[in-house]
């Protein structure tokens, strides 16, 4: 937000400053109110996606409004794909595929995380992001080959993150069934 009151300023103090002559005022009038309503547009989507996630994060009962879900991470995707450089963008991009985690759509949740990896892939949650991904193609879709090659994928990428003690143990019962571990626990 802070950016934006100076973008404004900035907007103000050159538009004060120009010289009235027509053909100059003309041209440089036309792209300040580009500009600008590029400007005003990037505002109201982060207005409009921290209203959303503070909606969803105040439900009484714990329970996610499917619709406003929705609309978050349309809106968070929205804003990633056009405002790439931005860097709320990633941090969007990661809490849109939460939600979508949560509202019950892991196939979304995985493409959103997947977005982040290649989009984003020296961001601080891409690792969580990798980890997330073959958590959910494990879990979720029992999908033990896809989660292997994610988890393998992880420990190459980022083999000194605090998750990849887990990830390490995770490759090593992938795909046991729960029994088979606890009698392999009992053993020992």
């Amino acid at each position: 937000m802070k950016n934006v009151l100076l973008y404004f300023l900035a907007i103000l103090i050159v538009s004060c400053s120009q010289q009235t002559n027509s053909d100059t005022t003309d041209t440089k009038g036309a792209a300040d109110v580009v500009d600008k309503a590029e400007l005003e547009d990037r505002a109201k989507l982060v207005d409009d996606i921290a209203y959303l996630e503070g909606d969803l994060s105040s439900s009484p009962d714990g329970k996610m409004d499917p619709t406003l879900a929705k609309e978050l991470i349309e809106k968070s995707v929205h804003y990633a794909t056009t405002y790439k450089d931005d860097p709320r963008s990633p941090a969007y991009l990661f809490r849109s595929a939460d939600v979508a985690k949560g509202l019950g759509m892991p196939d979304k949740a995985i493409e959103l995380w997947g977005v982040l990896k290649k989009s984003y892939p020296d961001h601080q949650k891409t690792p969580s992001a990798l980890f997330l991904q073959g958590f959910t193609y494990e879990n979720d879709f029992n999908n033990y080959e896809k989660a292997k090659e994610v988890y393998t994928e992880f420990l190459q990428l980022f083999p000194d993150h605090p998750l990849a003690v887990q990830v390490k143990a995770v490759l090593k019962t992938l795909g046991v069934p729960p029994e088979e571990l606890v009698k392999g626990f009992q053993k020992k």
